[in-house]
């Protein structure tokens, strides 16, 4: 099934407040990676699901609607399996959002498709204003937890305007907040009409080239394998090419510290979405016909056309 990008349901953004996390000033309440999101007036704006392909479930419920009435919506696939959503920050990743402050109780146990309303500003738990509290994290949440400070807020928050894009034609910012918010042209991450888009998202057949340098951290000499993080693990030494003299001496003999690459372009042949890994084969440039049958981490690789 295709993959959607994690959209913001509200159809005008005005922040009216973010937490101490973005800037590391006071904000009252908001101590981490919380936003306040109200519409385009007073009045009640609505948040929908903008993503064709994936359903948001709703999994649980935090107080009543005399005191913020937050519901917790997971990501999930037609069969209510978890889903990953492409983020703004090119991590693909099974979220929770946790919305508060409706004065409309929406139903625990729903699940949301396509187009549908599951949100609505309110003033639910003495809010000043109609609005909606907007919480992201990754994984399947459905209680918050008490910070340090007192508050309950949902564990290991992500920040919203780098994980959650706006669809260009449908949200127009009228406040960001002080914050840079990322447009996206699509709600469905898409291949272009020539094949895959070179966008940075790797999928199956994309074709991608390792950085330019790269940090030996271990050696065994014995085996013939190195220690390289940015890659994920152990690695043959065979394809690997010194790059700098960081270790004393460009001389392709790796020792701990010696910065190197791999040249050469490659195709993605798998994705782990849960480990944001993929496994590789060789497509040009290299002198071997390399196969990486084993998870190699995306964030050592920039695709290529």
């Amino acid at each position: 099934m295709a993959t959607d990008n994690l959209l913001c349901g509200m159809h005008h953004l005005n922040v009216t407040q973010i937490g101490s996390g973005y800037d590391g000033k006071s904000h009252r309440s908001h101590t981490s990676y919380e936003v306040d999101m109200a519409g385009s007036d007073t009045g009640i704006d609505y948040w929908k699901n903008l993503m064709p392909n994936t359903k948001w479930y709703c999994a649980g419920a935090w107080g009543n609607d005399k005191s913020g009435n937050t519901r917790f919506f997971w990501s999930v696939d037609a069969n209510g399996n978890s889903k990953s959503v492409m983020c703004a920050d090119n991590m693909l990743r099974v979220v929770t959002l946790a919305l508060t402050h409706s004065n409309r109780n929406f139903i625990v146990g729903k699940t949301y498709g396509y187009n549908e309303v599951m949100y609505q500003e309110g003033k639910s738990g003495n809010a000043s204003g109609n609005h909606i509290h907007v919480e992201c994290c990754t994984g399947r949440v459905k209680a918050k937890v008490r910070n340090s400070k007192g508050y309950y807020v949902l564990p290991n928050m992500l920040p919203l305007n780098k994980v959650m894009f706006l669809l260009k034609g449908y949200t127009t910012i009228v406040n960001g907040g002080g914050l840079t918010w990322k447009y996206v042209d699509t709600a469905t991450v898409q291949a272009s009409a020539t094949g895959e888009k070179v966008d940075q998202i790797l999928h199956v057949g994309s074709h991608a080239k390792f950085a330019s340098s790269m940090k030996v951290q271990k050696v065994d000499a014995k085996k013939g394998l190195v220690y390289v993080p940015d890659i994920g693990g152990w690695i043959s030494a065979k394809p690997l090419t010194e790059v700098s003299a960081a270790d004393g001496s460009l001389d392709q003999h790796l020792h701990v510290g010696s910065q190197v690459t791999i040249k050469g372009v490659f195709t993605v042949t798998d994705i782990s979405t849960k480990g944001n890994c993929v496994k590789l084969k060789a497509y040009s440039g290299t002198t071997d016909n390399w196969i990486f049958d084993y998870w190699i981490k995306a964030k050592c690789l920039t695709e290529v056309a």
